[in-house]
């Protein structure tokens, strides 16, 4: 979100992405010592893996890298307000989601609904809002 500041932006959020291991942990780190310095509240972009463009078995990031992600952010000083679950195969954004097809929605909204019941519980935990 923003904020009109004096004529001009505040911005007051901010998104962070972290991949679905362990060794992305260096770029979230970098992230983070980027943006050290400023007040923003950050939506916490989690990336999910599927297998392919018609699958619909999602995998999710081992809990440690997503509670290295959250507690890194608060040592910070940064909020997290918000989990924003993304999908794409190997574990990466450039996936074209236009193209994915699953071929059972049924499938698909029962593992989807799994994924998300799984990051409430880590916003239960971890205080996060949304």
């Amino acid at each position: 979100g923003v904020q009109s500041v004096n004529n001009g932006f505040k911005y007051l959020t901010m998104s962070v992405t972290t991949g679905g291991n362990s060794s992305n942990q260096n770029n979230f780190d970098a992230n983070i010592n980027r943006s050290k310095y400023n007040l923003m509240d950050y939506t916490l972009v989690v990336m999910n893996n599927i297998s392919g463009n018609t699958t619909s078995d999602f995998s999710m990031p081992d809990s440690s890298v997503i509670t290295y992600a959250i507690s890194r952010a608060q040592e910070n000083n940064h909020k997290v307000l918000m989990l924003k679950p993304h999908f794409g195969t190997n574990w990466s954004d450039g996936f074209q989601r236009y193209n994915y097809v699953p071929d059972s929605s049924d499938d698909f909204f029962t593992n989807w609904g799994a994924l998300l019941m799984s990051y409430a519980k880590i916003c239960d935990d971890n205080n996060i809002p949304i």
